[in-house]
């Protein structure tokens, strides 16, 4: 298995308080491997939205690994 790099970012709608949190996975040749989105219907701020998507990204990274590897 090779390096996978995700990056994760995060935005909110200031007018109704959703945020968004998404992330892309690429191998070590910058090829997408995957990519996903989390919806949040009550987003505090954009630093709250990005450590949620942060987590989202670790959770989505862990169940991977444990669906190829089991």
């Amino acid at each position: 298995m090779g390096v996978i790099k995700i990056n994760v970012d995060g935005a909110v709608d200031v007018n109704n308080g959703r945020g968004r949190a998404g992330l892309v996975a690429q191998d070590s040749n910058g090829v997408v491997v995957g990519a996903a989105m989390e919806l949040s219907r009550r987003a505090a701020s954009v630093r709250v939205i990005e450590a949620a998507g942060f987590r989202f990204a670790v959770l989505t990274a862990l169940n991977e690994l444990t669906l190829h590897h089991s």
